[in-house]
């Protein structure tokens, strides 16, 4: 997922506090051995810098808090990206998707 597109959806108030997140994290077993998991979250900040967007998320159950890239981010309230974005009427640059649409017939002139 592109960074813009976080960064507009956090603009525009479509991700906040509340909204559930499926990511990819990398946590240790008790032998120090690491491993990918998968789990639920809920977003609690998002960082800006000059190069790099990182998101810090809270665990649902446990309430251990990670910080992930926005590519490790898979579904957002239990859809896919595009479809999440695209109820927003965005692009995958963060610009608009429509910037006008006509309605009904032509006049016949």
């Amino acid at each position: 997922m592109s960074p813009h597109v976080i960064e507009t959806l956090w603009d525009i108030q479509a991700l906040d506090t509340s909204t559930i997140v499926k990511a990819h994290y990398t946590s240790r077993d008790r032998h120090g051995i690491e491993f990918v998991s998968l789990d639920d979250f809920y977003i609690k900040d998002i960082n800006i810098t000059d190069q790099t967007i990182c998101v810090i998320l809270k665990n649902c159950r446990q309430g251990f808090e990670i910080t992930v890239t926005p590519g490790d981010l898979l579904l957002f309230d239990g859809m896919q990206p595009e479809r999440f974005v695209s109820v927003y009427n965005l692009n995958w640059d963060g610009s608009n998707k429509y910037t006008g649409k006509k309605r009904g017939r032509k006049r016949k002139d």
